[in-house]
């Protein structure tokens, strides 16, 4: 099947609903985009939590190449202790975390049923 095939298109297209349901009806992603407008209102706020992702994400790849650093690790947990230290960053980092396993889920299961198709 192409990208271009009907199948193709119909399936993005439910995708793409999919999306805008889940950022329209989910009180999660709601309190999630509430939280985060507060906080980019905040720029010094925001930027250290921008630098943190940053190197946190950068810390993750190297690991997955086997580069394990223990003073980084250590400076990346203290780093997350002090911003979490603000109840408004706690919570937006909990929330992602919610909406970031609610979006694997349905990735899995769109995953799952594809990869059985095709497997068998």
């Amino acid at each position: 099947m192409s990208e271009n095939s009907v199948g193709m298109a119909e399936a993005v297209e439910m995708m793409k609903k999919a999306s805008e349901l889940i950022k329209s009806d989910d009180a999660i992603y709601a309190e999630y985009t509430a939280i985060k407008k507060k906080i980019e209102a905040n720029p010094e706020l925001f930027e250290r939590i921008k630098a943190f992702k940053k190197k946190d994400y950068e810390y993750r790849l190297r690991l997955k190449d086997g580069h394990e650093d223990f003073d980084t690790e250590k400076s990346l947990s203290q780093e997350y202790y002090k911003l979490i230290l603000d109840s408004d960053v706690n919570r937006l980092f909990a929330l992602e975390h919610e909406l970031v396993t609610s979006i694997a889920k349905v990735y899995n299961q769109l995953l799952d049923a594809t990869v059985l198709d095709i497997l068998l």
